[in-house]
């Protein structure tokens, strides 16, 4: 092909323009990836709708803080109009019959469920599935995606076809790191950087010299003191 297209070349300006634009076709082809959910592609995509947010405190900051312990971005949003229609499918279940790429069955399952509607069951086993995907956009490839909700309008228009909104969200993944601390014979203040040991269930009694034990010991208690009730025998 690389041949073919500098033989063009060699034609003349016109025919060198000509080879150009057909390498750089397909270039295009190539790197340009086709609008998608999570691999499966729409026949049209109507409109997409981007949405970045950035929450910030609302609270005062101080002078020299870092701004950016104090805001972080949302996850992604989009909102993706797509549709798919059953005549899409005609020609090529008849090239796939043909040729013997694509079983009788297969047709014949298309033929009477319905492509669109097999579009529709796929979009929602894939949103059931809450895995994360990857959508591809007309701006943006987006990573970790989930399906939050799909919408369907159907009437006389759009029987055999299928017209859906379909809204997804990202997921912000992190990594994390355990530690394992050193044992607490090792540390130099134990008290304070020893990890947490289980001591069992524990029953609290008051001190000595507290004044709860003295009104214990009279008989009386705390709660009753505080109203002013009577004394009982010591």
């Amino acid at each position: 092909m690389s041949g073919f297209l500098s033989s063009i070349g060699n034609m003349g300006p016109g025919a060198s323009a000509l080879g150009g634009a057909a390498s750089g076709a397909m270039q295009l082809v190539g790197l340009i990836p086709a609008r998608s959910v999570g691999g499966i592609i729409p026949n049209c995509v109507v409109s997409e709708q981007h949405r970045s947010d950035l929450q910030v405190t609302e609270h005062p900051v101080e002078v020299g803080a870092a701004i950016t312990d104090h805001s972080y971005v949302r996850p992604v949003e989009l909102v993706i109009h797509a549709l798919w229609s059953n005549s899409s499918q005609i020609s090529a279940m008849a090239a796939g019959l043909l040729s013997g790429n694509i079983p009788l069955g297969d047709v014949l399952g298309m033929a009477t469920e319905g492509y669109a509607a097999q579009m529709y069951q796929k979009l929602l086993a894939l949103q059931a599935t809450r895995q994360t995907m990857t959508v591809v956009t007309g701006k943006k490839s987006y990573q970790n995606m989930l399906i939050t909700s799909i919408s369907v309008a159907n009437d006389a228009r759009n029987e055999y076809g299928l017209d859906c909104t379909i809204n997804c969200r990202q997921v912000i993944l992190v990594q994390t790191q355990s530690a394992t601390l050193a044992p607490m014979q090792q540390h130099q203040r134990p008290w304070d950087t020893a990890p947490v040991q289980e001591g069992g269930p524990v029953t609290p009694r008051p001190s000595p010299g507290s004044t709860a034990r003295a009104l214990v010991q009279m008989g009386r208690t705390p709660i009753n003191d505080a109203h002013g009730a009577v004394p009982g025998p010591v």
